[in-house]
């Protein structure tokens, strides 16, 4: 991020204030690099490592569905809609970016769910499908998303590439997460040092992420898998309780901290917005297009999350609202 300094002497615009003030406003904030590579895997991993419950197999299924194909099928009914709706308004939305936009509003917030299930008291069974579905389908986006990029601007897939993309990445940082998990874990076993499990667990966000990033899989399912073994399995017999209370009290500052810049950056960003005229022709235009969004995106949500939530209540029961409420 660029600052962009002003520097007020005294006896110039704020003669009231006889000291000097410097301003700073921002130039340039790239969210993409510091969210993507930089924010992102801290904050999944401390999500997956706070989850302190244990997905019952029959649940396994479901989760996946909704955390896969789910947002597969929210990105192509709010991309198709999308797109009709640009042609009958003349905006002039491509499929390819309209598919693009699918993908980026299809996965739930993880930050927001996490946040919310710490406030509220759920139902267990609705507590582990909301928590462990949004913190994959946040990495099935990212990666969903990127291939959609691609398509976008120029550098197009066959559908056989985008499935062999699809699978390799998101098996490959499944099986990478699951491997340096499982080593960061017998390494934290053998040490009997609190500091140097907080470091291991450091290394372990830094180092495979950067690692899935050489090998082009998904550095953010590996950190989301990576955090959920050492959170799950740790405790068991490599995690005294000193050792929780400092490695997981480390991750929560984490987690705040960077959520409080997060939103920060955001902020930021918009302070250097400027408007287009040639913007006022698609805001004339496009305002229906962007009411009928965010219904839309709530129909997709309901349409994807119904099937798999009504097949599990076959075998589990659920309450009255927890198709609402995953909506």
């Amino acid at each position: 991020m660029l600052l962009h300094g002003v520097l007020l002497e005294p006896g110039g615009p704020c003669r009231t204030r006889p000291s000097r003030v410097l301003i700073l406003a921002p130039t340039g904030v790239d969210l993409s690099v510091s969210v993507l590579e930089g924010m992102l895997a801290f904050l999944l991993f401390a999500g997956a490592l706070h989850v302190d419950v244990a997905s019952p197999r029959s649940c396994a299924v479901t989760i996946g569905t909704m955390a896969t194909l789910g947002v597969a099928m929210s990105t192509a009914i709010i991309g198709r809609v999308i797109l009709a709706a640009s042609d009958v308004l003349k905006v002039g939305i491509s499929l390819p970016w309209a598919l693009v936009f699918g993908a980026l509003i299809s996965p739930t917030d993880p930050v927001a769910v996490l946040a919310t299930l710490k406030e509220v008291n759920a139902p267990a069974v609705l507590k582990i499908v909301m928590t462990v579905e949004t913190l994959f389908n946040h990495g099935v986006g990212v990666l969903l998303c990127a291939v959609l990029v691609h398509a976008a601007v120029g550098e197009g897939f066959s559908l056989f590439e985008v499935g062999e993309i699809f699978v390799v990445e998101a098996l490959g940082g499944a099986v990478l997460g699951a491997v340096t998990g499982y080593v960061a874990y017998r390494v934290m076993r053998a040490i009997d040092d609190y500091s140097i499990k907080v470091l291991i667990s450091l290394a372990l966000v830094v180092g495979t992420y950067a690692i899935a990033s050489r090998l082009v899989v998904s550095g953010p399912l590996e950190v989301v898998v990576a955090g959920r073994l050492v959170g799950s399995i740790g405790p068991v017999d490599a995690l005294s309780d000193q050792t929780q209370r400092y490695l997981f009290g480390f991750w929560t500052l984490i987690d705040e901290m960077l959520n409080s810049v997060l939103f920060l950056l955001i902020g930021l960003e918009v302070l250097v917005l400027r408007f287009e005229p040639a913007f006022g022709w698609l805001m004339a235009h496009g305002s229906w297009l962007m009411a009928l969004a965010v219904p839309l995106v709530l129909v997709a949500r309901l349409v994807t999350v119904s099937g798999p939530v009504l097949r599990l209540g076959l075998f589990r029961k659920f309450g009255p609202c927890t198709i609402p409420v995953l909506t």
